[in-house]
């Protein structure tokens, strides 16, 4: 596309590989001494499966196995949830490499969170910081999920990070940028969101993605002042450095999921569920996921469930309290029929655990 004159906000394909390859980025982070990397090692077949017997006398079962490619989010197993002993980390392990290299990661204990850095020209802005929750049930209970919903605070950052977290996570996504640029002889353009986790050593990260992430993206761009085409635009041609910063509006947000009964492992599909949408705009909005439309009416829309999660409603309040308040009575009032939801999104209460933990005031 660049070669025919077209702007593109993205990066290029050999840059993405910190995403579509998990050993590239880790061994790109080791050798540009990227901070807040996980300790790993990379197993290309099955003759250097001692490696993984290595990598346990060290870590014991604190480590995660993961697939170097991408697999729909399927490719990752987590010591003392997948697997309990070498073992069965060996078969895992196997398997994985039928299809290609396999990453081990130390096990990093702490809580998860998402950044997102839009760059373009040699600059980047920090987006708002959010958290999702991966897990199906209230509690985060039950297996992992594509997102069943996320949240962002009025201050843009999270009640358990410090301005020292801040700094550290943006040291982490300067280095990813630096990094990148040398190993491929060109700038970054377009988003990079690192998972980071706060540990009790400080801001680590799990993965880099070079996109925006789901749900997290529903927090964001909602409450973006800037027109996001032009901002893209401006990164795309390398013009972002025009913009001083970007602007979000100083609101709480909170974006849930409706999915079908039984997903992620036995969804029902062909249930029918119907969504005011003229009254849900009151006060936030709808977004639509793996659904058909049935019929509409009156503002009104009938959809029928198919196999992921079905729909997304977002609503913003002036603090979490009000923006949980407006998204759980969108639920409640306005949506009809047989489907799944966490309700817990925020959970109060772990937040003042978190807090608490951190010793966050």
């Amino acid at each position: 596309l660049r070669k025919n004159k077209v702007q593109v906000f993205a990066p290029t394909r050999e840059q993405a590989k910190i995403e579509w390859s998990k050993a590239y980025a880790m061994r790109i982070a080791e050798k540009y001494e990227i901070p807040g990397a996980p300790a790993f090692d990379v197993i290309e077949s099955v003759k250097e499966l001692e490696k993984l017997g290595a990598f346990s006398r060290k870590f014991g079962t604190s480590f995660v196995v993961k697939a170097d490619g991408l697999m729909g989010g399927k490719g990752v197993f987590v010591g003392g949830d997948h697997f309990h002993n070498l073992k069965d980390a060996r078969k895992i392990t196997r398997q994985l490499l039928e299809r290609g290299p396999v990453v081990l990661q130390e096990k990093l204990e702490g809580v998860e969170f998402s950044g997102h850095y839009i760059a373009g020209g040699g600059v980047f802005f920090t987006c708002p910081y959010s958290q999702d929750h991966k897990r199906a049930f209230e509690g985060d209970k039950g297996p992992n999920t594509g997102g069943m919903g996320s949240y962002s605070d009025e201050s843009h950052s999270l009640p358990f990070l410090s301005q020292k977290d801040l700094s550290q996570a943006r040291k982490i996504a300067e280095a990813v940028f630096e990094a990148v640029k040398k190993e491929t002889g060109s700038g970054y353009t377009g988003v990079l969101y690192p998972a980071f986790m706060k540990t009790s050593a400080g801001i680590k990260w799990l993965e880099l993605n070079c996109r925006f992430g789901d749900p997290e993206v529903v927090n964001i761009l909602p409450i973006l002042n800037d027109d996001f085409a032009e901002v893209a635009y401006a990164a795309a041609t390398r013009k972002l450095k025009r913009i001083s910063e970007l602007e979000f509006r100083g609101v709480a947000t909170v974006v849930r999921y409706g999915a079908p009964k039984g997903y992620p492992e036995k969804p029902s599909s062909g249930d029918l569920i119907k969504i005011n949408e003229k009254e849900i705009k009151k006060v936030g909005r709808v977004y639509y996921g793996d659904a058909r439309l049935e019929k509409e009416e009156a503002g009104v829309k009938t959809i029928k469930t198919m196999e992921s999660r079905t729909f997304a409603i977002f609503a913003e309040g002036k603090n979490l309290v009000v923006a949980k308040q407006k998204a759980g009575n969108a639920f409640k009032s306005h949506v009809e029929g047989e489907y799944h939801s966490r309700g817990d999104i925020p959970d109060f209460n772990r937040i003042k655990r978190l807090k608490r933990h951190f010793g966050i005031k």
